[in-house]
């Protein structure tokens, strides 16, 4: 418990000294409290910048007998949730997905309940942040479900991986019921935590339904301070951050001006890559907001290279349509701009982003060649994706052409590949992010 203490007081170095400390002094059968010291200490070292440490001590007590057969499971799927905390962390959502995968396996294995809360929630947390958000619901039904609580904590953050998912699908009354649930759980446990996660929750959907009155009497009222470690998938300073800067009042881009700066170098101090990137993303619209177009473009290429290796999208969505045109002005290559692309797509899939072309109207388009592809598209095909975005179908387009409709199908189908998407739709978008467009 001291170990965690000093964790929650920002001190990786303390942590992680008292953590070694308490696993000497654990029996080698106290595999739940190993569990526990060993989780701490993982997250103790990721805090100091050391993830090749963090990895290397949750590796080597993998091999420790107290981690073999069926019992060594209470241990060793604690291990496996403490690689998740270091992977979530270090924002590394292929390596997170294949570790909590693992961990939801072996704990319905073993029929360990309380850990795999805490599985299902970072498989959550994946599917979440790729926008593969039907997938949520799969990961979490049936322990949110499931009366019995085995961790009140990873529950609260259980209901608010699905509360946002409903919302981004614009299931708005879902999303209410879930934050509901939260609510009622934070008052029956009567866990302060829980309770202000739930105010938390309320005023990020707020935010995001266009209630910002309600947002702004919880943002008035929230006090971040002291900061601490934001180890789960939801935080309320960063809510904080998103209301004030999305208000753009006077009294808000004043508070925004304070914060954000904080809480860079509050993450950037304790190698908390996720929520940085959410940071660096929120200051580049702030600083758009306020004239320095130049800052803004650095802060969100910051922002963009950070997110790239793990594939974040919904990250950037969330924060709301004002960040596209800033999107749109980074100077990229490569997989940076196919992954731009893929998160103007997202934008573009939930209508924040306004059509190029409207019906009944002839749009002339042309298709510029692309550096950021890996195979150039043909002649043809760029007279396919043309008429893609003017919304023809394909017929239309066949008779345009006058190619058949299975050659126009053809085409369309090596477009999709070569931009790496899975419809005509997607297809439109990532060519707009990629700057092949031209009118």
């Amino acid at each position: 418990m001291r170990c965690f203490q000093f964790y929650m007081q920002s001190d990786g170095e303390g942590a992680a000294r008292v953590a070694r400390r308490a696993l000497d002094l654990l029996s080698k059968d106290d595999l739940a409290e190993r569990g526990f010291a060993m989780l701490i200490l993982a997250v103790a070292l990721q805090m100091t910048g050391d993830i090749k440490g963090a990895k290397g001590a949750v590796y080597a007590a993998m091999s420790d007998e107290s981690a073999k057969g069926d019992f060594g499971a209470t241990f060793m799927t604690r291990l496996l949730v403490s690689l998740c905390f270091v992977h979530w962390m270090d924002a590394d959502l292929k390596n997170l997905d294949l570790v909590a995968t693992d961990s939801a396996k072996l704990c319905i294995h073993s029929k360990l309940w309380e850990v795999l809360s805490g599985a299902v929630h970072f498989k959550a947390a994946v599917h979440y942040h790729r926008n593969e958000l039907s997938a949520v619901e799969n990961d979490l039904q049936v322990e949110v479900r499931r009366k019995a609580i085995a961790n009140p904590e990873y529950r609260a953050q259980n209901l608010i991986v699905w509360a946002l998912a409903s919302q981004a699908l614009e299931n708005r009354d879902e999303a209410q019921q879930f934050a509901s649930s939260l609510h009622e759980l934070a008052f029956e446990t009567q866990n302060r935590y829980l309770i202000d996660l739930s105010a938390a929750l309320a005023a990020e959907l707020a935010i995001r339904q266009g209630r910002i009155a309600e947002a702004l009497k919880w943002a008035d009222q929230y006090d971040p301070e002291p900061l601490v470690p934001m180890p789960a998938f939801f935080s309320p300073p960063m809510c904080l951050a998103k209301i004030l800067v999305l208000d753009d009042s006077a009294a808000s881009r004043k508070r925004a001006q304070v914060l954000l700066p904080r809480l860079e170098d509050y993450l950037t101090g304790i190698h908390n890559k996720r929520f940085l990137i959410e940071t660096l993303a929120l200051r580049a619209l702030l600083s758009d907001k306020t004239g320095d177009a130049v800052l803004a473009v650095e802060q969100l290429g910051r922002a963009v290279s950070l997110a790239q290796p793990g594939g974040f999208i919904r990250l950037f969505v969330d924060i709301g349509s004002d960040l596209v045109p800033l999107l749109n002005r980074l100077e990229l290559n490569g997989e940076k701009l196919q992954y731009v692309g893929r998160i103007l797509a997202a934008f573009q899939s939930e209508g924040s982003q306004t059509d190029r072309s409207q019906t009944g109207t002839r749009v002339e388009v042309t298709i510029n060649d692309s550096a950021g592809l890996p195979e150039s598209l043909s002649p043809r095909e760029k007279e396919v994706l043309a008429l893609l975005v003017e919304r023809l179908t394909n017929n239309e387009i066949g008779e345009r052409l006058f190619i058949s409709t299975a050659t126009v199908k053809r085409h369309a189908h090596s477009i999709y590949e070569k931009l790496n998407v899975k419809g005509r739709h997607d297809a439109v978008t990532k060519a707009v992010g990629l700057g092949m467009i031209s009118d």
